[in-house]
């Protein structure tokens, strides 16, 4: 998360809720980079870092969940190592009437080089990522041989 963090986690979720004609971005880099490599809210478990040298114990934060729960209108996740990805979802979050959340997952090569590797290299990210598509299947893998299907619905 960027270094507000959860300062202002609040003041998102309600303008969520209210759907104001904004758009957040949160830029999510898995660590406080500005203040020397904290871990932070969306910290994976067992971080460890300079302040938690025992590795931290917390689950960590599901920014997404949140922005769900206060009933987005648009909710989306992007990574900085996918440009086309990321600028197709920054047009689309800026055309959207009403609140857009847009977390962006955000490489810190300092602190927390590699975070989201498996997303991103070319020999993990296929089997990996699921882009979700208005109306197409949800279908992944290296030879789209992977999919979810919801078999009824409660």
């Amino acid at each position: 998360m960027n270094t507000y963090g959860m300062h202002s986690i609040h003041g998102r979720a309600t303008a969520v809720a209210i759907n104001f004609d904004i758009n957040i971005l949160l830029f999510n880099n898995q660590i406080y980079g500005l203040t020397k490599g904290q871990y932070s809210p969306t910290s994976e478990e067992q971080k460890v870092t300079k302040s938690s040298p025992f590795g931290s114990i917390d689950h960590p934060f599901n920014p997404l969940a949140l922005a769900m729960g206060a009933d987005g209108s648009f909710i989306a996740r992007s990574m900085d190592r996918d440009p086309k990805h990321l600028q197709a979802m920054l047009l689309r979050s800026q055309a959207h009437k009403g609140t857009s959340f847009l977390e962006i997952y955000q490489n810190c090569n300092i602190f927390n080089d590699g975070a989201f590797e498996i997303f991103t290299e070319k020999s993990s990210k296929p089997d990996e990522v699921l882009f979700l598509e208005q109306g197409k299947p949800l279908i992944f893998g290296a030879a789209n041989n992977k999919g979810i299907k919801l078999e009824r619905f409660l």
